[in-house]
C-alpha cells in the first residue's frame, strides 16, 4: 500500500511540472516574431504629409522651409505623386559673417553676395524596399518603413547684392522612414539632396558676373503623414 501511494504521489508530481512547463512555454513568447499578419499600411491609399526643413550642408546661407508631400500607393511598395517645399527663412552662415566682418570698410560693405532656395516642386516616387513591424520600449508594435525618394522638378533661388533671383532644373533623391502611430499617423524622416543643375552661390560684394555652378542642396525634413482612407484591411 506505501508503494502504490509513492507511486501515486510521484505521478501526480510529474504531471503538474509538466504542466507548468508547457504552461511556461506557451507565455514565454521572447523569440515569437513580432508580424504574426502582413497588413498593407500603403497599398491602394493616399499619403498626405505637411513637412518641416531645414538644409544642412551651406556655406553661406542656412534655409529653413515647409511644405507637403503627397503619395499614391498603387502597391505596397510603390508611390507616385508631387512634392512643394518653400523656403520662410535664411540667415547667414558663420562663414559668411566672417567674410562679412573681414571685408567690411568704412563706407562699404564687406557682405558677399549670396542665393538662397525659394521653392522646390518636384514629381515624385517612392520605393518601400523595406518595411514591417519591431516592438518598442519592449511592449510597443510600431509599424515601419525605410524608403527611397526620387524626383524631377524645378526649383527657384532669391538672389543677394550681384546675384539676381533664378530657376533651373533640379534632380532630388533622398532616403527616409515612416514610424507609424497607427494604421494611418506616421512620423517620417527623411534626408533629401535638391540638387540644382546651375545656381550661383556665392560671389564678391564687387563681382559683376557671379559663375554659376551644379549645387547640391541637403536638406533634413520632418514630418507628419497621414494615410487615406484612415481604415485598412488586415490581409488574412
Amino acid at each position: 500500500m506505501s508503494r502504490r501511494l509513492t507511486t501515486a504521489v510521484i505521478f501526480t508530481l510529474a504531471l503538474v511540472a509538466s504542466a507548468q512547463s508547457a504552461q511556461a512555454q506557451r507565455a514565454d513568447l521572447s523569440n515569437s516574431p513580432p508580424i504574426k499578419s502582413a497588413m498593407p499600411l500603403r497599398d491602394a491609399r493616399h499619403q498626405l504629409t505637411p513637412v518641416f526643413g531645414f538644409t544642412i550642408n551651406d556655406l553661406y546661407q542656412r534655409n529653413l522651409a515647409v511644405g507637403i508631400d503627397y503619395r499614391y500607393y498603387f502597391t505596397d511598395w510603390l508611390g507616385v505623386g508631387l512634392d512643394f517645399m518653400a523656403t520662410y527663412y535664411h540667415f547667414d552662415t558663420s562663414l559668411t559673417k566672417s567674410i562679412d566682418s573681414q571685408l567690411t570698410r568704412p563706407g562699404q560693405s564687406g557682405h558677399p553676395s549670396t542665393s538662397s532656395l525659394q521653392t522646390l516642386t518636384h514629381v515624385a516616387v517612392n520605393l518601400v524596399p523595406v518595411f514591417g513591424k519591431f516592438i518598442a520600449f519592449r511592449k510597443l508594435p510600431m509599424a515601419y518603413d525605410l524608403h527611397i525618394v526620387v524626383g524631377l522638378g524645378l526649383g527657384t533661388w532669391t538672389g543677394q547684392g550681384r546675384i539676381e533671383n533664378g530657376m533651373h532644373f533640379s534632380p532630388m533623391i533622398g532616403v527616409g522612414g515612416h514610424f507609424f502611430f497607427s494604421n494611418w499617423i506616421a512620423l517620417n524622416l527623411e534626408v533629401r539632396d535638391y540638387m540644382m543643375i546651375k545656381m550661383p552661390v556665392a560671389a564678391q560684394a564687387s563681382a559683376t558676373n557671379p559663375e554659376s555652378k551644379f549645387v547640391n542642396n541637403w536638406m533634413f525634413t520632418v514630418g507628419v503623414t497621414f494615410m487615406l482612407p484612415p481604415e485598412v484591411q488586415r490581409e488574412l
